[in-house]
């Protein structure tokens, strides 16, 4: 599982995840945040949702999930088209916090759309190891 935004959300995400057996790969623009993981050994990388060559340097070949924890819209659009191109053939889960943007969210063709203020980490982490099965 590849996971873009280590913040609160992603980092409890990832713990349980990581507790269910699940190997995870946590991406972030914020080099303390990517030291926090690191302490804690958790695999991290420093990089960019939006940068398109970076998706080139990930394990996309063995991934199951890629799950964005980013709630800005673009960002999310960018990083599926991108995961397209470099042919990902996983799941993709995405996060927004206005329930008003549901719609045009899916319509990019994510498998999954996370509410991180309804869905509370454990309850989307539960929702990913679901579909898993």
């Amino acid at each position: 599982v590849i996971i873009f935004g280590i913040g609160r959300y992603g980092h409890t995400m990832a713990k349980i995840l990581r507790q269910e057996g699940l190997s995870i790969l946590g991406i972030d623009f914020d080099p303390q945040k990517i030291r926090q993981w690191k302490k804690e050994t958790l695999p991290a990388r420093y990089g960019d949702a939006e940068d398109v060559e970076f998706m080139k340097s990930l394990p996309l070949q063995t991934a199951r999930w890629i799950i964005s924890t980013i709630p800005r819209h673009e960002t999310n659009q960018i990083l599926i088209s991108s995961l397209k191109e470099n042919y990902y053939q996983g799941k993709i889960a995405i996060s927004i916090f206005d329930p008003k943007e549901i719609e045009s969210s899916q319509k990019m063709s994510a498998d999954l759309i996370l509410l991180p203020y309804k869905d509370a980490a454990a309850k989307a982490a539960q929702r990913i190891m679901k579909s898993l099965l």
